[in-house]
């Protein structure tokens, strides 16, 4: 399943984009005239990260 990409920007306009399949997560970050991606990484990775929980 492809979903549309995820772009987000901060006020000086650099900008996050997520792009993902079925399985795989892409991240591009854009700064002016640079830009750098990374992936693809296992979409299981990301959402182990992100829902887990801190430490007390």
């Amino acid at each position: 399943m492809s979903k549309p990409p995820l772009e987000l920007s901060d006020r000086d306009n650099d900008s996050l984009t997520l792009q993902a399949d079925g399985e795989s997560v892409w991240v591009t970050c854009t700064s002016g005239a640079d830009e750098v991606t990374v992936g693809a990484v296992e979409k299981d990775e990301i959402l182990d990260w992100l829902t887990e929980t801190p430490p007390n």
